[in-house]
């Protein structure tokens, strides 16, 4: 997934490059020509790239919201150090989600680790 929010990257650094030089909004045809690829490549690149993107958000935000449910002010943590485990953990099984073929249940992915 981190491979296509790069792509993602590298397409929109390319867009912005033309949309510079050309002073004028960039077409499709001439992103996917200065993209090296076809356009219709080039947009499966963007939707794929996009949600990939849209994923790990998700995946992070649900993190932030379960270490906020989870927070115990009483303990000397600080939020963000706590917020961070359940960020990694919920971008840890997102990763397990997709990482596979075949869709394997929490508990036996946690055996499998």
């Amino acid at each position: 997934m981190s491979k296509a929010v790069k792509v993602l990257a590298e397409l929109e650094i390319t867009r912005k490059a033309i949309e510079k030089n050309t002073s004028q909004v960039t077409s499709l045809r001439s992103w996917a020509e200065a993209s090296g690829v076809d356009e219709k490549v080039l947009l499966q690149q963007l939707h794929y790239g996009r949600y990939c993107q849209d994923e790990l958000i998700e995946a992070g935000y649900e993190g932030v919201l379960q270490g906020a449910e989870r927070f115990d002010s009483a303990r000397s943590y600080r939020f963000s150090t706590y917020a961070q485990y359940w960020i990694k953990k919920s971008m840890s099984r997102m990763v397990a989600r997709y990482a596979r073929g075949i869709i394997i249940l929490r508990s036996l992915n946690k055996a499998l680790n």
